[in-house]
């Protein structure tokens, strides 16, 4: 990978990590949720898969934590986060998988570029938070 990997974060991975974070956890910002991603990405260990069609290879990769899950797929020196998943609930034979064939990040001496504005992560984490009366949450400023 070369020295500047820039980083695009979906909305759907920023309310599936708003969903899965810790409950005494209250306040998050746009910045805490780019971090997060960008230091799972930094520090887990990954498992690449490559899909050839016609041509074309689509390369998905998936970054692993003791807590997070990062999926992405991977085009030129961009990393697009298409969901976040908790690692604790990953099936037996993906843990598995990690224990056997997985590497250690090679993002750890990267640069990331986060492409998404911090006011547009938490609009969208806004959103989620009015969505649902039950999933109360203190934006923090």
């Amino acid at each position: 990978m070369s020295n500047k990997i820039k980083v695009i974060i979906t909305r759907h991975a920023v309310e599936r990590l708003f969903e899965r974070r810790p409950a005494w956890y209250r306040k998050i910002s746009g910045d805490v949720v780019a971090n997060t991603i960008v230091n799972v990405i930094r520090t887990g260990k990954y498992l690449e898969r490559k899909k050839r069609r016609d041509g074309d290879e689509k390369v998905s990769m998936r970054f692993s934590t003791s807590k997070y899950t990062i999926c992405c797929t991977k085009v030129n020196d961009t990393l697009i986060v298409t969901t976040v998943m908790d690692t604790k609930g990953m099936t037996e034979e993906y843990r598995k998988a990690i224990k056997l064939y997985s590497k250690e990040s090679p993002c750890k001496g990267v640069t990331f570029i986060v492409s998404n504005p911090v006011k547009e992560i938490e609009r969208w984490m806004r959103g989620w938070a009015r969505g649902d009366t039950e999933k109360q949450v203190v934006l923090g400023r």
